[in-house]
């Protein structure tokens, strides 16, 4: 049997928190010095379907790469800042920003299912680079990630799969 670590149940339990106080307020603002926040006024750079998406599709905002086999997932590189409102459904699919700004993603009514890829990376990446970045989930959303637990560590230690958020963030 596997139980969630303390930490983790920690940052779920933050996670489920500041969803229902921003569902419930319509705002979210964050820690003051950033300048990003949302608003249920907020209007969207792009709104993309993942359900839809074609292969090597590319806009202003994004390139999307189809993965070269089942084991492995596409990636949906945002490439500028701003507003984006995400929907559908997919499996197999890696989010990824690294912009040296701010990102508001929505995700409103998304599943990802990415059970069946082997690599152990976040659904969703914010890198080191982004100043800001706000996560909104809207309505009924399911993500499930890839990897699986490993207890052959030295003194049973346990190793958990990949987060399904992963925001790195540089510290000065």
């Amino acid at each position: 049997s596997v139980t969630q670590s303390e930490a983790g149940k920690t940052a779920q339990a933050a996670l489920n928190k500041a969803a229902t106080a921003a569902s419930s307020a319509g705002t979210t603002e964050t820690p003051a010095g950033n300048d990003i926040s949302y608003s249920s006024d907020t209007e969207f750079t792009e709104t993309i379907n993942i359900s839809t998406l074609e292969e090597n599709a590319t806009s202003a905002n994004y390139t999307y790469t189809v993965a070269a086999d089942t084991t492995s997932a596409s990636t949906l590189k945002i490439t500028s800042a701003g507003n984006y409102m995400l929907t559908g459904s997919t499996n197999n699919l890696e989010i990824t920003y690294n912009n040296e700004s701010d990102v508001v993603l929505m995700l409103d009514n998304v599943t990802i299912d990415n059970s069946s890829i082997t690599s152990n990376n976040p659904v969703i990446e914010i890198g080191k680079k982004v100043t800001s970045a706000i996560i909104v989930i809207n309505g009924t959303n399911s993500i499930t990630g890839a990897g699986s637990f490993d207890n052959s560590y030295e003194d049973n230690e346990t190793k958990e799969p990949a987060p399904i958020i992963k925001y790195k963030k540089s510290v000065c």
